[in-house]
């Protein structure tokens, strides 16, 4: 994760492991704008399409992908839907 970074300044858009918190320990991500924007808190590692508590919150897949595929590691997560039916989904491009 990256440290100190600051919003709206660049960054290298990565298809993993794209969280950095700022000087005030507020999570944000490197969009694939090549920007870093404020995001959802980070709440650690999740499953896509599994149930999750708070919409807004962000964590990171531990694998992507499956056994036909290359696994990828750290890809972001984003809890969306409305409240007691939330799911972890991948983050719409930005």
């Amino acid at each position: 994760m990256a440290r100190n970074v600051v919003s709206g300044t660049p960054c290298t858009p990565s298809p993993s492991f794209v969280f950095g918190m700022d000087a005030q320990n507020a999570t944000l991500i490197c969009a694939a704008s090549g920007v870093w924007m404020p995001t959802g808190p980070l709440v650690g590692e999740a499953q896509v399409a599994l149930p999750c508590s708070t919409p807004g919150t962000t964590a990171q897949q531990r694998w992507a992908g499956n056994e036909w595929q290359t696994k990828v590691p750290g890809v972001p997560l984003q809890c969306t839907g409305p409240a007691g039916i939330s799911t972890w989904t991948h983050f719409a491009p930005a």
